[in-house]
């Protein structure tokens, strides 16, 4: 393989309702694997991450993907809510039932 360095690489984090999009930049002069750190938004939203990278013959390649922040935290919450109440119901509903079967059957009374 040739090397084409150095690569201006861009990554942008494109957010709706937000008009100047999060950007991290860095030039490289060899082929590897690096890290860009982006900011997190704080409220709950959806995004759309572009790579963006142009090497020294300006070939420009781009990708992106989607992404979600926060989202799956209230579903965690919600869970965590719910099940230790639905536990307690079905405890409380199981010793109701075992209570009156022991009422009707002689043999399970204590």
């Amino acid at each position: 393989t040739t090397v084409r360095g150095p690569y201006a690489v861009t990554v942008s984090l494109l957010v709706a309702g937000q008009a100047v999009p999060y950007e991290a930049t860095a030039e490289y002069t060899t082929p590897g694997t690096y890290a860009l750190s982006l900011p997190c938004p704080r409220q709950r939203q959806r995004g759309t991450v572009v790579l963006r990278m142009t090497d020294a013959r300006m070939f420009s390649f781009t990708d992106s993907f989607a992404v979600s922040f926060h989202m799956h935290v209230y579903r965690m919450l919600k869970w965590l809510l719910a099940l230790p109440f639905l536990g307690m119901v079905l405890a409380a509903v199981s010793v109701n039932v075992w209570e009156n079967v022991a009422t009707e059957l002689p043999s399970l009374r204590s």
